[in-house]
């Protein structure tokens, strides 16, 4: 995918930039576009993470920089609601790369409907139907070199705040599987 940055490819679950010439060579996309938004460098000691947890989606509403530390604790297994307080308050007042700033109506509004915005269930189907390509709510193609197809059918869901996934080398045993979990299965309608 061609950026500002220089082109980006896809490196596990993040754009990292594959171009040499920007200058920007072997960087994560998700900083880049954090760091040009603030215009300063992601401080020592922190990460950007994704709010809505996918690595892919790098609008810029999407990104928070947190300490390191915090997004470790965000991410294990035992998180507390203390530890989310807290990762949220990390970059509140003078730490807030906005601190100071005089923002314009319309940033405050899309800053606002942003920061903490109620994932319903229509707003999940709207973001599944635009990420994937199989026509199914959850279901993506990955590559599998080990299948003899090529490649694996695989349903994300989370789970008591865990991501989660079901693998299957068929689409149809993938239906099963999901319905037999009590999960949910969409076929998108054409537009």
């Amino acid at each position: 995918m061609e950026t500002k940055f220089g082109t980006a490819k896809l490196y596990g679950n993040y754009y990292r930039i594959s171009s040499g010439k920007e200058g920007n060579n072997k960087k994560y996309l998700h900083r880049l576009i954090w760091e040009d938004h603030y215009g300063k460098s992601v401080p020592k000691g922190y990460v950007v993470h994704h709010l809505n947890g996918d690595k892919t989606d790098n609008r810029i509403q999407n990104l928070q920089c947190v300490e390191q530390k915090l997004h470790r604790k965000f991410h294990s297994s035992n998180i507390t609601e203390e530890t989310r307080n807290q990762m949220s308050k990390s970059m509140s007042g003078e730490r807030n790369p906005n601190y100071g700033k005089v923002l314009s109506d319309e940033e405050k509004a899309r800053l606002a409907k942003y920061s903490k915005m109620p994932q319903t269930e229509k707003s999940i189907e709207k973001i599944s139907k635009a990420k994937n390509t199989t026509g199914y709510f959850c279901v993506t193609k990955q590559k599998n070199k080990q299948c003899k197809q090529g490649f694996i059918w695989r349903y994300e869901y989370s789970e008591n705040g865990k991501r989660k996934t079901i693998n299957r080398t068929n689409l149809d045993d993938l239906e099963k599987e999901v319905k037999i979990r009590g999960l949910k299965w969409l076929k998108f309608e054409e537009d």
